[in-house]
């Protein structure tokens, strides 16, 4: 309560100043009494005075609080670079001086039990591989390592790289429907198979592998990154002034019958939430769709959806709450995702249900507008040139990650030309002149 005083003070005085000030004023008027303005001049220095103080004493609180407001940051998310400690305030500098401390010795404790931890598992002689919900590596241990291929077999990694999707997915999904873990003979993507036992974990939280395999020797260890498994925090809505940094995103792909947006439906759609630059893998959905029509063959030849995979899936009206959320009170990102939010609103329509468009960013628009002196602009050139690895093309939520991870690196870019806000990446997208008349060109 006693930093409130001085500021309860400085209003009590400001209203008392004007008050008096303002009296005298008037009483000189009525009665002609000039020399009243003199008393009255001096009322208004002192209120003028006041007024600076109480702006004087918010800009120093204003300034602790951001400092402190820093301090609970660095201690939050654990920041690598320590915040500087203020030399004026000495309560604040203490407070600065204890989260240090606080972080460092949780760093110490969290490295100390990683290295147990992954002494125990990479000590196992069967191979052990955790899974995020999108089919990326979290864990991984020396003998998995061994049996599924070093180069390929890295934590980040999708596991659709070395294990047939279809296979491991339905034996994820066994193992989820029977409440245990499910035996299997899983194909290789190249050639061959791998004896698993896969469990699905609970809440949507991926799955974990129990490999076999006959490997003499292996190194032992243990790589993860389980923040892989971590949902995206809660946000307020973005507005223009929303910084990149702190951006709520969702990361959104659509598979269809075809590239008409006037008559095509989709077949499937994926979408990732990101925070700013952080991916949380944990938070997505794919979901295949009925379209209620037959698919082209040269469509299927593409996404590898059939009619006979499609019938066996809800339609899209059915399928809207499921992806309500990835679409509410977030920024959508996609390649080329006017095509998307086109194909959304015919779908809301012929569903009946209300849409609104929510904002959007295109990596293809900001393709062009970072690199204007490029010609190509197709997602997988794109990636290229960024260094994104391009891994399950043509599906969904394959595309889906390799855009998150472009629009990672986007973002990077962007902030080192001084782009750091919602409303600066937009004027800045449209910039890229030659993908906005192409994609108007296209219906959308």
């Amino acid at each position: 309560m006693t930093g409130r005083r001085p500021i309860r003070a400085l209003l009590l005085a400001q209203a008392a100043f004007g008050f008096l000030a303002l009296a005298l004023v008037a009483l000189a008027l009525e009665t002609g009494e000039a020399r009243l303005l003199w008393p009255a001049g001096a009322l208004m220095a002192l209120l003028l005075g006041a007024t600076w103080a109480l702006g004087h004493v918010l800009s120093v609180r204003d300034g602790a609080l951001d400092q402190l407001r820093r301090v609970l940051a660095f201690a939050v998310r654990r920041d690598s670079a320590r915040p500087e400690a203020p030399t004026k305030d000495e309560e604040i500098a203490a407070l600065v001086k204890l989260a240090v401390e606080n972080n460092e010795s949780r760093r110490v404790a969290e490295i100390r039990n990683d290295a147990r931890f992954g002494a125990a598992i990479g000590a196992l002689s069967s191979g052990i591989v955790l899974l995020s919900p999108t089919g990326q590596i979290s864990l991984i241990n020396g003998k998995a390592k061994a049996v599924l291929g070093t180069e390929k077999a890295i934590v980040g990694a999708s596991i659709f790289s070395i294990l047939d999707r279809d296979d491991l997915s339905a034996a994820i999904g066994h193992s989820e429907a029977a409440g245990r873990a499910f035996h299997a003979q899983v194909s290789r993507v190249d050639g061959g198979a791998v004896d698993l036992e896969a469990a699905a974990l609970a809440a949507n939280h991926g799955a974990l592998l129990t490999i076999e395999g006959d490997i003499a020797e292996w190194l032992p260890g243990c790589e993860h990154a389980l923040e892989l498994h971590d949902s995206a925090p809660s946000h307020p809505a973005p507005t223009e002034a929303t910084a990149l940094v702190d951006l709520p995103i969702s990361v959104l792909d659509s598979e269809t019958t075809g590239l008409d947006v006037f008559k095509d439906k989709i077949v499937q759609f994926a979408a990732l939430k990101m925070q700013g630059e952080r991916i949380f893998p944990a938070d997505s959905i794919e979901r295949i769709v009925d379209p209620g029509r037959p698919i082209p063959a040269v469509s299927a030849a593409v996404h590898g959806i059939t009619d006979e995979i499609a019938r066996a899936a809800r339609p899209m009206a059915e399928q809207w709450d499921a992806l309500a959320p990835f679409l509410a009170d977030r920024v959508v990102v996609g390649h080329n995702v006017g095509y998307d939010m086109a194909m959304l609103a015919r779908e809301a329509q012929a569903a009946g249900r209300a849409w609104t468009r929510p904002r959007t960013l295109c990596t293809a628009r900001l393709a062009e507008a970072l690199d204007p002196q490029e010609t190509d602009f197709n997602l997988e050139t794109v990636a290229t040139r960024l260094g994104v690895e391009t891994i399950g093309r043509h599906t969904a939520m394959g595309d889906v990650l390799v855009t998150a991870e472009i629009f990672r690196r986007q973002l990077i870019l962007m902030r080192a030309r001084g782009i750091a806000t919602l409303g600066a990446a937009e004027v800045f997208a449209r910039t890229a002149k030659r993908m906005m008349l192409a994609q108007s060109e296209s219906g959308w």
